[in-house]
C-alpha cells in the first residue's frame, strides 16, 4: 500500500471543495510549470509624466498655474485619449465609465456655478481627472509593465526617503534647493507650524507634509509585493521600506493612518491564511467595531476617527467642525454644489480650507458628484476584488492594490489632495485594472502557478508560493 499523509477515511477527496483552505488547495493541484515574465523598460512617456510628479517648481501662464506634471498632461491628454478609443486599455469598465461622467458633471456644477466664465478651469480641470487614469490604463497593461512602473516608484522613494530624513533633522529641503535657481519652488512652512517629536514635518517636493505623507504612503502597499523578474520576493520587503521611511518623516497622523491600514490588510490576510471566508469575517468585525462605537461613544465614529487622526486635539476639533458646518452646506445645495464660491461657515471660522477631499468634492459637486467620484473609486476596488486570478504572484499584486487604495481613502479624509498628489492617485486607480484580465491572458507577460484564492506574503524563494 502507498504510503500516505492522509487517513484513509479524512483524505482530501472527502472533504467539501469549499471547505479547503488555500495550502489545501495548493497541495491537491499539479504543479505548472513557471514561465519567467520578461522585464521592459517603463514607457518614456510614463517615465516622464512620473518624474515630473516629484519635481516642486511652479510656474504661471496668463494667471494659471503650471507645474512640470501640469504641464506633461496637457501634452499627453491628446495621446492617451486617442489610445483609450482605439481599445488600448482593453475592455471598458465601470470605473471607466463612471471617471468619465464625473468629468462631465464637474463640468455642468462649475458652468451653473459660473457660466462661461469657468471654461478653464473646466478643461484643465478634465485633463487632470482623466488624462493620468488613461495613461495608466492604456501603458500599464501586463505584469512587466506594472513591474516597470514600480521599479522606478522604488527608484524615486529611495531619493525622497534620505533627502525627506534630512530636510525633518536638519529643516534644509534639498530638494527645493536644488531647483530653486531654476524657478519659483513651493515655499516653505511658516514658522507658526509646530515641529513634532523634535523635527521638522518634511513636505519635499510637494506645498505640504500630509500631502506629501500620502503620495509616499500610496508606494508601500504595491512595493511591498515587488518581485525581482527572477521570481525574489524580499526585494519588495526592502523596497517597501522606503515609501514607509518618508511617510514617517512628513509626521502626519492621517498619512501614517494610511500605513497601519496596508500593513493590517497585509497582516490579517497573512495570519489567517488558512481561514477560506477571512474577508468576510473581516468586513463582520468592521461592521459591528463601527455599530459599538456608535452605540457606546456620545460622538459619532467619523468625530471618534477625526479625534485619533491628529497628533493635536485643536486639529482634531477643527476637523470635526469642518465636517458639520461642511455638511449643512451640502445639505444647503445637495445637487449641483456651491461650485468654488466660499462656504457657509460661522464667522469666527477664518480659514475657508477644507480638509478632507470626500467632503470638498461633494461641497463643490453636490452629491451627485460624491456618488459618482466615489463609485469610480469602489468600482476599481470591487473590479480586483472579484476578479479570480490563479496566480500567487497577480494575486499578490492585487492586494497590495487594493490595500493601498483602501489606505489612502481613510487618509484623505482628514486632508483635501490636488496638483501632482491628484494625479497620482488617478495613475494608481489607473493602474492596476490590467488584472480583471489577467486570468485571459495579459500578452504573454504572467507566471503560471498554483491556483490559489488570496495573495500571499513575499517569501525569499524564488518560486512562488503561498
Amino acid at each position: 500500500m502507498a504510503y500516505t499523509r492522509f487517513p484513509p477515511s479524512i483524505g482530501p477527496s472527502s472533504v467539501p471543495a469549499d471547505r479547503l483552505t488555500d495550502r489545501q488547495v495548493e497541495a491537491q493541484q499539479p504543479r505548472r510549470p513557471s514561465v519567467s515574465v520578461v522585464a521592459e523598460p517603463l514607457h518614456p512617456m510614463l517615465m516622464v509624466f512620473l518624474a515630473t510628479l516629484f519635481v516642486p517648481l511652479v510656474m504661471s501662464l496668463g494667471g494659471l498655474a503650471l507645474t512640470p506634471a501640469r504641464v506633461v498632461l496637457v501634452l499627453l491628454v491628446v495621446p492617451a485619449s486617442a489610445m483609450f478609443l482605439s481599445g488600448r486599455a482593453g475592455r471598458v469598465c465601470t470605473a471607466d465609465i463612471l471617471m468619465l461622467l464625473f468629468t462631465a458633471w464637474m463640468a455642468v456644477t462649475m458652468l451653473v456655478y459660473g457660466g462661461l466664465g469657468q471654461l478653464e478651469f473646466i478643461g484643465i480641470s478634465a485633463i487632470e481627472i482623466l488624462c493620468p487614469y488613461l495613461l495608466a490604463r492604456c501603458l500599464v497593461r501586463s505584469q512587466a509593465q506594472f513591474e516597470a512602473m514600480l521599479r522606478v516608484l522604488k527608484v524615486i522613494a529611495m531619493a525622497i526617503a534620505v533627502l525627506a530624513a534630512v530636510e525633518a533633522i536638519t529643516g534644509r529641503n534639498l530638494l527645493s534647493m536644488l531647483f530653486d535657481p531654476i524657478g519659483r519652488v513651493h515655499p516653505a512652512l511658516p514658522d507658526r507650524y509646530e515641529r513634532r517629536m523634535g523635527m521638522v514635518r518634511a513636505q519635499s517636493a510637494f506645498p505640504h507634509p500630509i500631502v506629501f505623507g500620502v503620495i509616499m504612503s500610496m508606494l508601500f502597499a504595491p512595493l511591498f509585493f515587488l518581485r525581482r523578474p527572477d521570481g525574489d520576493g524580499k526585494w519588495g520587503l526592502k523596497a517597501a521600506i522606503f515609501p514607509a521611511v518618508a511617510t514617517f518623516f512628513s509626521l502626519s497622523v492621517g498619512a501614517w493612518f494610511s500605513l497601519i491600514i496596508q500593513g493590517a490588510l497585509i497582516a490579517w490576510n497573512h495570519l489567517l491564511r488558512d481561514v477560506p471566508r477571512r474577508w468576510t469575517i473581516f468586513l463582520v468585525l468592521v461592521v459591528i467595531g463601527y455599530v459599538t462605537i456608535d452605540l457606546l461613544s456620545n460622538r459619532t465614529p467619523i468625530q471618534v476617527a477625526f479625534s485619533y487622526l491628529t497628533l493635536n486635539s485643536h486639529n482634531a476639533y477643527w476637523r470635526q467642525l469642518i465636517f458639520q458646518f461642511g455638511m449643512d452646506n451640502v445639505w444647503a445645495h445637495p445637487i449641483f454644489g456651491i461650485g468654488l464660491g466660499d462656504w457657509v461657515r460661522p464667522a469666527w471660522m477664518h480659514s475657508s480650507s477644507v480638509d478632507n477631499y470626500w467632503l470638498l468634492n461633494t461641497m463643490r459637486h453636490g452629491i451627485p458628484g460624491f456618488l459618482l467620484l466615489a463609485g469610480a473609486y469602489a468600482a476599481v476596488i470591487w473590479a480586483l476584488a472579484k476578479t479570480r486570478l490563479d496566480d500567487p504572484v497577480l494575486s499578490s499584486y492585487r492586494l497590495g492594490l487594493i490595500a493601498m487604495l483602501i489606505g489612502v481613502a481613510f487618509s484623505i479624509t482628514t486632508v483635501h489632495i490636488w496638483g501632482t498628489v491628484f494625479y497620482m492617485l488617478q495613475f494608481m486607480l489607473g493602474a492596476g485594472i490590467w488584472l480583471r484580465d489577467a486570468p485571459q491572458g495579459t500578452q504573454g507577460q504572467q507566471i503560471t502557478g498554483p491556483q490559489i484564492t488570496e495573495a500571499p506574503l513575499p517569501n525569499r524563494s524564488a518560486r512562488p508560493s503561498s
